[in-house]
């Protein structure tokens, strides 16, 4: 395997890991969804080691694993030659490498299927560029061309990809190129040469809009060998194996007369006349009403020797006395299948040579396990020349079949007559394996129930090989068999559930509502069953638009309701795997889905339950052996688990049903409270809380860094809850307490919105509930959150609410508290005086009260602050240092103490002292998970490298710095960071760069009021202005900077404002 292809599975495999999508992945590390695509497919040759870095700084690595995944070798040229790559045109357009398929970009696609049209010749450069780009230029146009280029030689190689500058050209050997393979083949009239030529077909190809002679070119030349393959079938007596060839490309080309004469001629030969009389019908009725035509008199000539006999199939005789030697083909057809091609190829490299002797193919109902099984059994059709036998074992249906009854049958289907076949099961199974020792054949067992079943029906020594297809993983079979490769089906992406839905309902219906497309894949859990159902309502309905059938399947509590057409249903099929569990696991299954976080662990589990943990865990277990449960694996490796959406519908319908929902609700609550009150006073001793509420004995934790893990892990679950009991008048009690106890862990952890919203819940709960002193406190905390957000006016509306509320209750703490958060609003938004005053005020409420150190703390922190930035450095150090005090009474100080004490210890000129500090506040951050400390270490640092010179180190800590506080979402601090960024980049050099993020956070704060950042923005950006020589621009925004630095009192940028003045001559 290619270097960078490990690479891309060492990227992945971390990403799933932390149950990151793409699309999450690239936001945290600031790249595209693309970069991180071609990464993990192995496009990306050299991947850039600043991307590497942001990508290991998004996943959280240690700085061991970052340091072996950022350092990952170069690819050589040796591994890119081994690699075994094929081309497949007979069909969609196919890259495999190492037995995996590659995704293939549109225009790498289009460029390679017209490349593969004619291998081995030359394609003229302009031909190829007016089929790309017919609307650019042809200097940009060629431009575009070698990029796509070096694209297509880097997924297609070791095969060649020549270019002599006037023209390109594929070479390929037929081992890699199925069209060169297919015309070599096509070339003779051998019978069995021609079958498998047609073998090679894998479907209709892509359709091009640009070009649809690329995909016609090929179908018509596939078809024209397989009318010929046809005619020899049934001249040889073997109409029965053109059939389901013939039939499909009957469907497929409704006008296309010589096809349908073929198909009237081999069904009257398979000895089916009345079907080929109704399909002469058929084309007779599509060729008058479509193009005003009779048939030609080749098509009735076909339909008179029907009448006649004339097509009756030759039946090849067998030497007198000997024992049939049948070559049966049992698999039936399956329906196409879209979006499996990675698992196609994974589980016919499973039957090869370096595979084993069985692949178990194993999903959830409806997730596809029979078709990927049937089409695979057809594409090795020719891989198994004895033959294959297939077996629908019913394990799904509570009436499993029994190995005996399958036993027979297979022997009988080998030629064995009822007198040869041993009565007793165990001689019938050893027989089996005698007959299937010289052969080389496949068994298909589907919808297999238990190992024992299948067991006897297995092939011994021998190059026959097994596909099992079960709703349940089967462990212990692993341990029986030797498996080549177990195959587990979860969803379909979003682009292969679209293009299902258009294989049914049809393409262009799909094309003109894509955004409609894949939000109806989205509400069928991109699961096939429920997407085939879907398009099959919609094909019925053809007055129904998919925007509106999306909508009403999304919003619908009925959903799986809906997707029901005729007997075939979606719940009825999970129904079945339901019925099958013991009593046990499916109240497991049932009560479970009460727990609304996408994940859980076996804690909350036996909470519901109200069983132990390990007992809670073996009973996840035995779900997820059914199906009917998936796992995750968290990023510190501890395994939990989760329902697929439509499985969580069916659970929470049968929830609603059970007496003993309610109390399971109840036991939850009454555990989440506890464990989180545990967690939460184990991390921040300390910390303001409207109750005080003593955990249980048994929540209790061992040290911070477990409570504070099970917090980060549970804040989906909490936040869900919270939402959910705030709209249930019997749990309401619950959303507030839970608010409460948990808000300080949340508030550097959750974006701002998320936190905001879960505020209101608790604040809104609290007030129904009569709870004054928490809807005070919720109230207080939501004015904060709002002054971030820069929405000024609610925040003092809401103020006044609170401290109304604050009045009424006589709690002195949030009084305190209230004064602290007014005086934030007045520093960032218009006074550093009223700040200071209400700083002030809130120590002068608490005194020296014992536990109000954490309360003081903050006060002191927030006055050391507000000197700093009115250049009162001394005086702010000397406040940051009594909150370093304080907090150290309760544990230690936290890292958002010790940056804002390095800043002003920096101002002092203390570097080795404000170095120091840093670099603890970011190990501290780092540790506790924390993005906001984490942010505000680096940005300290950064401005600490720029005073000591280092202006390199400056620009890479910025960076980081702004990146983690765009994860956060606090506008405020955004704009913060992109200065200290554009600082950076002006030492550096890079004037338009800096002016340009100077630009972005001067929006910014002053959007969201943030006064400081907005006048150092704007000094930062005259400067850089300055430095381009646009000097009115730059004497606005120093003057401007001027004004507010004035305003506020920040000495320090004002004397920074009045040195860009006096260069600009004012």
């Amino acid at each position: 395997m290619r270097l960078e292809g490990l690479l891309g599975i060492r990227l992945r495999l971390l990403r799933e890991e932390r149950s990151l999508t793409q699309g999450a992945l690239a936001e945290a590390a600031g790249v595209s969804v693309a970069s991180i695509r071609d990464l993990e497919q192995g496009r990306t040759r050299r991947p850039r080691a600043a991307s590497l870095r942001a990508l290991a700084r998004a996943l959280d690595l240690t700085p061991e694993e970052a340091a072996e995944f950022t350092e990952a070798p170069a690819p050589s040229r040796d591994a890119e030659d081994s690699a075994v790559v094929s081309v497949s045109v007979l069909g969609p357009t196919l890259v495999v490498r190492d037995g995996v398929a590659l995704d293939l970009p549109e225009q790498v696609g289009l460029l390679l299927r017209r490349l593969a049209l004619d291998p081995g010749e030359k394609v003229g450069r302009d031909e190829l560029l007016d089929l790309l780009w017919p609307e650019l230029t042809s200097d940009a146009a060629g431009k575009r061309m070698a990029q796509l280029l070096r694209r297509l030689r880097a997924l297609v190689a070791p095969i060649t990809v020549t270019h002599d500058g006037n023209a390109l050209g594929l070479d390929a050997t037929p081992e890699e190129l199925d069209l060169v393979r297919f015309r070599e083949l096509a070339a003779d009239a051998d019978l069995d040469t021609l079958t498998e030529a047609v073998r090679l077909w894998r479907g209709r190809p892509d359709r091009f809009e640009e070009a649809p002679w690329l995909s016609s070119s090929v179908e018509n030349e596939y078809v024209a060998v397989a009318l010929r393959w046809a005619g020899l079938s049934v001249a040889e007596g073997q109409a029965i194996e053109a059939l389901p060839v013939v039939s499909e490309l009957a469907r497929l080309r409704p006008l296309d007369e010589p096809l349908w004469a073929a198909y009237v001629k081999v069904l009257a030969a398979a000895g089916r006349q009345a079907e080929a009389l109704a399909a002469y019908e058929t084309v007779r009725s599509v060729l008058a009403e479509e193009l005003g035509l009779d048939p030609s008199p080749v098509l009735e000539d076909v339909r008179q020797g029907t009448l006649e006999g004339r097509w009756h199939a030759r039946r090849p005789t067998l030497v007198e006395g000997a024992r049939r030697r049948d070559v049966p083909r049992e698999v039936p057809a399956a329906p196409a299948l879209i979006g499996r091609e990675a698992e196609l190829a994974t589980l016919t490299a499973g039957l090869g040579e370096d595979g084993g002797a069985a692949v178990l193919v194993t999903g959830p109902a409806g997730s596809g396990k029979s078709t990927l099984a049937l089409t695979a059994a057809a594409r090795l059709t020719d891989d198994f020349p004895d033959g294959q036998l297939y077996a629908d074992l019913h394990g799904v249906s509570g009436e499993a079949v029994a190995p005996g009854l399958v036993l027979r049958r297979f022997l009988r289907s080998l030629g064995l007559s009822g007198q040869q076949i041993p009565t007793d099961d165990a001689d019938a199974a050893a027989l089996l394996r005698s007959e299937l020792s010289d052969r080389r054949m496949l068994i298909v067992l589907d919808s297999v129930d238990s190992p024992g079943q299948v067991v006897p029906l297995l092939p011994g020594l021998g190059e026959s090989r097994t596909i099992l297809t079960s709703r349940h993983r089967l462990p212990a079979l692993a341990g029986m068999i030797d498996l080549g490769r177990q195959i587990h089906l979860g969803e379909l992406s979003i682009e292969a559930s679209v293009a299902l839905v258009g294989a049914i309902v049809g393409a262009e219906r799909v094309a003109a509502a894509p955004r409609a497309s894949e939000s109806l894949a989205l509400a069928c859990g991109r699961l096939p069953l429920a997407l085939r159902i879907a398009a099959a309502r919609l094909l019925s309905r053809p007055e129904w638009s998919i925007e509106t059938y999306a909508d009403r399947l999304s919003a619908s509590s009925h959903r799986l309701a809906e997707l029901a057409v005729g007997e075939v249903s979606v719940a009825a099929s999970l129904e079945i795997s339901y019925s099958a569990m013991p009593a046990e696991v499916q109240r497991a299954f049932r009560l479970c889905s009460l727990i609304s976080a996408y994940d859980f662990d076996p804690a909350p589990a036996g909470a519901v339950l109200a069983r132990d943990p390990e007992t809670a865990q073996r009973l996840l277990e035995d779900l997820v052996d059914a199906n009917m449960l998936q796992t995750v694996v968290s990023e510190d490796g501890v395994g939990r688990y989760h329902y697929h959406d439509l499985l969580r519908l069916h659970a929470g319908d049968l929830a609603a049903a059970d007496l003993e929902q309610q109390e399971a609700q109840g036991r939850l609550a009454d555990w989440l409270l506890d464990t989180t009150v545990s967690a939460a006073d184990t991390t921040y001793p300390g910390r303001l809380r409207a109750l005080e509420i003593e955990p249980s004995p048994g929540s209790r934790f061992d040290s911070a860094d477990d409570a504070r893990t099970w917090l980060d892990h549970e804040a989906q679950l909490l936040i869900a809850f919270v939402k959910q009991a705030g709209a249930d008048p019997q749990q309401r009690h619950y959303a507030w307490k839970l608010v409460d106890q948990s808000r300080i862990h949340y508030r550097t952890r959750l974006d701002v919105t998320t936190y905001l919203d879960l505020m209101t819940v608790g604040a809104e709960a609290a007030m129904l509930e009569g709870e004054v002193r928490a809807e005070a406190f919720l109230r207080t905390l939501r004015v904060d959150v709002l002054g971030v957000l820069g929405r000024m006016d609610e925040a003092w509306a809401e103020s006044d609410r609170a401290r109304t509320l604050l009045d009424t209750s006589g709690w002195r703490k949030g009084q305190a508290f209230a004064a602290i958060v007014d005086g934030h609003r007045h520093r960032v938004a218009d006074s550093g005086r009223e700040a200071e005053s209400a700083y002030a005020r809130a120590l002068e409420i608490l005194g020296e009260a014992p536990g109000t150190e954490g309360l003081r703390a903050w006060a002191h922190q927030a006055l050391g602050i507000a000197c700093t930035q009115q250049g009162r450095f001394e005086e702010g150090r000397r406040h940051h240092l009594v909150a370093v005090e304080l907090s150290e009474v309760q544990g230690s100080a936290t890292p958002l103490e010790l940056s804002t004490l390095a800043a002003a210890e920096r101002a002092l000129g203390l570097l080795d002292s404000a170095s120091a500090r840093l670099e603890s506040a970011l190990a501290q951050a780092t540790r506790n998970r924390s993005p906001f400390a984490e942010a505000n270490a680096l940005e300290e640092l950064s401005l600490l490298a720029l005073v000591r010179g280092d202006h390199a180190s400056a620009l890479e800590l910025a960076d980081r710095a702004h990146l983690t506080a765009r994860a956060h979402g606090d506008v405020r601090f955004v704009a913060s960071t992109a200065c200290s960024y554009a600082a950076a980049l002006y030492a550096t050099g890079s004037l338009r760069d800096a002016a340009e993020t100077y630009e972005y956070a001067v929006r910014l704060s002053h959007t969201h009021v943030a006064s400081f950042t907005e006048t150092r923005a704007r000094v930062g950006l005259a400067q850089a202005l300055h430095a381009e020589g646009d000097h009115e621009a730059a004497r606005t925004h120093a003057a401007k900077g001027r004004q507010l630095a004035v305003e506020h009192g920040f000495a320090p940028l004002r004397h920074e404002a009045d040195r860009a003045l006096e260069l600009l001559g004012d």
